[in-house]
């Protein structure tokens, strides 16, 4: 599997949230990595699961707080999928080690990416909007 990367194709136009973006994907490349050389404990993991929610979390935050002020059409899809992401990241820490490996990591990657190349790409007026708003 070739390991998930941030640059510049992905950038959204906003430092604070291209930031972001690529925090998210060094984790997921962590999990990738863990993934294919089974190096990784099932504490090990849930941990970056874990870490990957509570840095989600502040990053959807961020990101639909800029769609809402700068009127993106599509805010409330993209949040109902901000939601659904989170939801999928809650239920893999309820996935046993084999499960998480086989079937958590790989989704949630695909789920993520698509996201980003989808509708993150598509609001990059909305989001680059507010480049000179710094977020808190």
């Amino acid at each position: 599997m070739k390991e998930i990367a941030f640059d510049r194709s992905l950038s959204v136009g906003n430092a604070d949230i291209d930031a972001q973006h690529e925090e998210i994907i060094r984790i997921f490349g962590q999990l990738e990595r863990h993934q294919a050389d089974g190096s990784g404990s099932s504490q090990r993991i849930h941990n970056l699961i874990s870490n990957l929610i509570i840095i989600m979390t502040k990053h959807f935050f961020d990101e639909e707080e800029l769609l809402l002020r700068n009127g993106c059409p599509r805010y409330a899809a993209h949040a109902r999928e901000h939601a659904y992401f989170i939801e999928r990241l809650s239920q893999a820490l309820q996935m046993d080690e084999q499960e998480i490996i086989d079937r958590g990591i790989p989704s949630l990657a695909n789920l993520m990416m698509g996201h980003l190349m989808t509708e993150d790409l598509a609001a990059r007026a909305y989001l680059a909007a507010a480049t000179e708003d710094k977020l808190d």
